[in-house]
């Protein structure tokens, strides 16, 4: 297992010991893995979010007739040199 050394803020120390003082978690590294857990959730479910609301946007939106994936493909091509420059 790695170790290393963290600095918290007062409000952060309080809120890992009070954690602790609930008796849910044995020491400080069960705190801090289970933060960690909690953020990887909340990432992943933000991302799910996204891709939810792209989906339904999509399933929402007008066919396209006379669709022109080459035509499309330029356009983006053309918006990413305009903001990014030439690759």
């Amino acid at each position: 297992m790695a170790e290393t050394t963290i600095r918290l803020t007062e409000s952060t120390y309080r809120a890992v010991h009070d954690k602790l003082e609930t008796g849910e978690f044995d020491n400080e590294d069960q705190v801090i893995d289970a933060a960690i857990k909690a953020l990887d959730h909340y990432d992943y479910e933000a991302k799910m979010d996204t891709l939810r609301n792209a989906v339904l946007e999509g399933k929402n939106s007008e066919i396209v007739h006379n669709f022109d994936p080459d035509k499309l493909l330029k356009e983006i091509h053309k918006d990413f040199e305009a903001k990014c420059g030439h690759i």
